[in-house]
């Protein structure tokens, strides 16, 4: 199906099926196609993938001043099954940092990688599967999985007056949790108690505010060996903390911008 479909978008005859060849004489191939919405990054042949990073730019991204954050303790918290990590956190003595992952160090805003994600506007998790917003290459080359330098926009807070500052770093984390593991292993490090005390105070805060504490479970549907399988997750600590530090962290990037 793919080789009909390149050939009607760019309406050859059914007399080439040399997709490679296509690609190859064709300049801006790629923006052309996948602007055409036909395909995932993941379903299109691996050959034809490796040629869309080599001939083109848009995985390149920007050069980017970046602070080297890597001696941090930076760790992850999510789901057991998360694959996909795009935000951490670190603790410095009174500074805690919140990293989010940053796709644009690898695809620059216009690219063809960036309008794809503009198309889609979020992952979409499915009971048999997902649809990166992002291209597969990006999502592998942006998060944040352990043992991996990567670059984040850290928000760094002082635990003592609240003051920030936002910057581009280079983080690697070094600890894969899971919102059951958390607190143990949070409790070991010796920083737990900051944690939680630091997000009960801006749960507080943004309650007197107006603001609402809601903490819904979470509800997985899958499949698995053609049987739909429902998991309930009911929100601990480890969940409220990090959406508190999440919420915090969306606060004070709208407080910048």
């Amino acid at each position: 199906p793919i080789v009909e479909k390149v050939l009607e978008i760019y309406n050859f005859g059914s007399g080439d099926p040399d997709v490679e060849k296509v690609i190859k004489r064709i300049p801006g191939f790629w923006e052309r196609f996948i602007d055409a919405g036909f395909l995932g990054i993941k379903d299109i042949p691996h050959q034809i993938r490796e040629l869309m990073v080599e001939n083109n730019l848009e995985f390149f991204g920007r050069e980017i001043p970046q602070e080297d954050l890597t001696y941090l303790e930076t760790f992850s918290i999510d789901s057991e099954d998360t694959e996909d990590i795009d935000d951490a956190i670190s603790v410095d003595g009174n500074k805690l940092y919140i990293h989010i992952a940053l796709p644009y160090r690898i695809c620059y805003r216009g690219s063809p990688a960036d309008r794809f994600a503009l198309g889609r506007g979020s992952t979409l998790y499915l009971p048999d599967g997902k649809w990166n917003m992002y291209p597969l290459e990006v999502v592998r080359g942006s998060s944040l999985l352990p043992g991996q330098e990567r670059s984040t926009l850290t928000l760094e807070v002082d635990l003592g007056d609240y003051s920030y500052s936002f910057k581009v770093a280079r983080v690697i984390n070094k600890h894969k949790m899971s919102y059951k593991d958390a607190e143990g292993k949070l409790r070991e490090m010796g920083i737990w108690e900051k944690l939680v005390k630091f997000a009960e105070n801006l749960r507080d805060m943004r309650v007197k505010r107006g603001g609402i504490a809601v903490y819904s479970p979470f509800v997985k549907v899958y499949i698995k060996d053609n049987e739909v399988f429902v998991d309930v997750f009911y929100p601990n600590m480890a969940v409220k903390l990090i959406t508190e530090l999440m919420i915090f962290y969306n606060i004070k990037a709208g407080e910048f911008l």
